[in-house]
């Protein structure tokens, strides 16, 4: 609760990566609330959402249409004749597709299916938000700074993952860690949390620190954090499951 109430405090729009859940839009004073009714269209939200003052995007690593409809039927009750509704369909509002750049043929990796979510191009698998000819392409996180928005990540993995390093970085492989760490110099994001230790040297983090960061290792720490930006590393690699 502390992690989340801190990323709450914290931001305006913030990324969580990855986790078992779905794409969702807050805001203070506005509920979406679907409408279960038990018909076939029953999966509409009751109302509009006024202009959100966050934007949480929470993405289930590997989560497509197989993995949800395998819940389903795992769920599904066998006393009734229908197929009972999940929380995720009950928040279904549309999808989004994911698929490579033709270059890589059909089956996506996590790097080209993040660029996709991050920037809405599709590029070759291993692409960390640039195109199939390497170059840049404007992400999510890069407009909403435009905006005056405040951006981070809060992830289970490493920090320069290839999910998390879509929003952030741009590189020509998602394999460049060290680069990619590197780069988040750049990114502007006020809040970084996840794992990946091991990828920032003693040098890199007294960089962050001279920007302005404020460079935790545990997760007790959250509470006292006491600068705009936060740069949290909780794990060499992925955090433990």
């Amino acid at each position: 609760m502390n992690f989340l109430a801190t990323c709450k405090r914290s931001l305006s729009c913030l990324l969580l990566l990855p986790c078992l859940s779905v794409a969702s839009v807050t805001a203070n004073d506005v509920m979406i609330t679907p409408a279960v009714t038990g018909s076939a269209n029953s999966n509409v939200p009751t109302a509009a959402p006024a202009r959100p003052k966050n934007i949480i995007i929470m993405i289930g690593d590997g989560m497509g249409p197989a993995y949800t409809t395998a819940y389903r039927y795992y769920k599904d009750n066998p006393e009734t004749e229908e197929i009972e509704q999940t929380v995720f369909d009950r928040l279904l509002v549309g999808m989004s597709s994911t698929y490579p750049a033709s270059v890589s043929g059909y089956v996506t990796d996590s790097a080209a299916a993040a660029t996709a979510l991050a920037t809405g191009f599709k590029s070759y698998n291993g692409a960390i938000s640039v195109d199939t000819e390497k170059r840049s392409l404007p992400t999510l996180m890069e407009k909403a700074k435009t905006l005056g928005l405040a951006t981070g990540v809060a992830v289970t993995s490493q920090v320069n993952h290839a999910t998390p390093a879509a929003f952030l970085a741009h590189n020509e492989s998602r394999r460049n860690y060290i680069d990619i760490a590197e780069s988040y110099l750049d990114s502007d994001a006020d809040v970084i949390l996840g794992g990946g230790q091991q990828y920032f040297s003693d040098s890199l983090l007294a960089q962050f620190t001279a920007k302005g960061y404020q460079h935790i290792d545990e997760f007790s720490q959250l509470d006292a954090i006491s600068t705009p930006k936060v740069l949290g590393l909780f794990a060499d690699v992925q955090l433990p499951w």
